[in-house]
């Protein structure tokens, strides 16, 4: 399967009103929000657990696509983190068995620039939930749930099949960071991060749809 990803860079909008970005942000998170009620767990049971394998085993599972992404007046929510920072293998969430599934990997020289997840909770154009890069102190791990705070956002278009959607990435940061505490836009981080962002997004998706 190849893909072709039309990413459209607003950094310079975004250094000249940097609330701009952040409403913008959080406008794409709330127009892709639906109403989940997440499967429930059974909890209190003190029998002895059964082991057999039977084929609804898995049910009683909670879909990570269906928690709430809590998103508040102060621009933040929850994220689901599927490839860490640095990495070249892509990871995809994969809601039937509640597993991480290697969907790609990046050539030598290439490397996952931020922490990149989704927002649970959330539908976009494309039928997946949001997209988010989130900055952090550390890297986060693989099924990562973790608090951010939105900065802004990539709006992008993308090409599959003929079909052109719009697949915007957010922008956050760990709501408890150290190293970030002071960056409350996409502005203190400057054009040229923003670009540069754009810039892998515009190209990643060649390498991995390689087989």
């Amino acid at each position: 399967m190849r893909a072709i990803a039309a990413l459209r860079s607003r950094a310079a909008a975004q250094m000249e009103d940097q609330h701009g970005s952040l409403d913008r942000a959080s406008v794409a998170l709330e127009q892709c929000v639906r109403v989940i009620v997440p499967s429930l767990s059974p909890r209190g049971d003190r029998h002895p657990v059964d082991r057999r394998v039977y084929p609804d085993q898995f049910s009683c599972m909670t879909d990570l696509i269906k928690l709430p992404h809590r998103l508040d007046d102060g621009h933040t929510c929850r994220a689901i983190i599927e490839t860490p920072r640095g990495h070249r293998s892509k990871f995809d969430y994969d809601p039937e068995s509640g597993l991480f599934e290697l969907a790609g990997v990046l050539p030598a020289g290439m490397a996952f620039p931020l922490s990149f997840g989704f927002i649970p909770g959330t539908k976009a154009e494309d039928g997946d939930p949001i997209d988010i890069l989130v900055l952090s102190d550390e890297d986060l791990p693989v099924g990562c749930l973790v608090t951010v705070r939105l900065l802004g956002v990539i709006e992008a278009e993308q090409t599959e099949g003929g079909a052109t959607c719009r697949n915007d990435r957010l922008i956050g940061k760990v709501a408890k960071s150290h190293s970030y505490r002071d960056v409350e836009s996409l502005t203190a981080l400057g054009t040229a991060f923003t670009d540069d962002l754009a810039l892998f997004f515009e190209t990643y998706l060649y390498p991995l749809a390689i087989e």
